[in-house]
């Protein structure tokens, strides 16, 4: 593999950083661009706080008793799962959402008094 990559890098396709074990290789960003590729790196969102536990909080009332992992797939995978967490705990000391502790992990949802309001809007 190594071999392989260090092909890669004399013919100036892949680019390295680092020596040894931690050596990183990376297409470099002008080779993505002489192809006419957009978008070649993966970059996080960045959403309000505010409209980020919304989006958890609405994500929550259309899909009960949903895990992290179930919600972070839902709104997207540029949200990195900190930024969830931080959210739903942010949710749970307001009040807005609740958790249920099972044997497969933590599961959230609306309080009942909420789950009722929103029945009657």
């Amino acid at each position: 593999m190594k071999e392989r990559i260090e092909h890669l890098s004399d013919m100036n396709l892949v680019s390295a950083i680092g020596k040894g074990s931690g050596r990183k290789y990376f297409i470099d960003p002008e080779t993505f661009q002489s192809l006419g590729v957009q978008g070649s790196r993966s970059k996080p969102v960045d959403i309000d706080p505010e409209r980020l536990a919304a989006v958890v909080e609405e994500d929550i009332d259309l899909h009960p008793m949903p895990r992290v992992g179930e919600i972070r797939a839902r709104i997207g995978e540029g949200v990195s799962p900190s930024v969830i967490r931080r959210t739903l705990s942010r949710l749970i000391e307001q009040g807005r959402i609740v958790t249920e502790k099972g044997a497969k992990g933590v599961r959230y949802r609306l309080p009942r008094s909420r789950r009722a309001n929103r029945a009657s809007d």
